[in-house]
């Protein structure tokens, strides 16, 4: 991320989302949108419950949010993990890249989603194979709907 000491994040209405340095806005990103801006995202809606939001890919904490709260659940590629552990899913594509494999599936729980994820190594012949995946929550960004400004 070397294209500038400090940067402004637009949304398509032409407003600021975020300002910050590259790597700021990377990590923290302020709005779905600017998590976006990197690259693709997966997205899952839900409600905060008991201090969790629980998704088809596993719950993620929201400590302190009030019960009720829509929420969003924004995570990258890479915040999916692939193994023994989560919900079962369904494979619909994956291709080997360098050393990582892309890797398109379903979750078998949670209707008609589709996500995507980046697993480091290459999955043999994991088309049609039983395998879970969950969100790793501590790699997931979750924005209240209610307090989201418009992109």
């Amino acid at each position: 991320m070397f294209m500038a000491d400090r940067m402004l994040v637009l949304g398509p209405t032409g407003r600021v989302l975020q300002e910050g340095t590259p790597n700021e806005v990377y990590s923290a990103p302020a709005h779905p949108f600017v998590a976006a801006f990197f690259g693709e995202v997966n997205r899952i809606d839900g409600i905060a419950q008991g201090g969790i939001v629980e998704t088809v890919l596993g719950p993620v904490p929201v400590p302190g949010w009030s019960d009720g709260s829509l929420v969003a659940v924004v995570f990258r590629e890479h915040a999916i993990e692939l193994g023994s552990a989560g919900c079962p899913i369904d494979i619909l594509d994956a291709r080997p890249l360098g050393r990582d494999t892309f890797v398109k599936f379903r979750s078998e729980v949670g209707g008609e989603a589709v996500f995507r994820c980046r697993h480091p190594g290459v999955l043999p012949s994991v088309i049609g194979t039983k395998i879970r995946a969950r969100i790793k929550p501590d790699e997931a960004f979750v924005y209240r709907m209610d307090d989201l400004p418009a992109a």
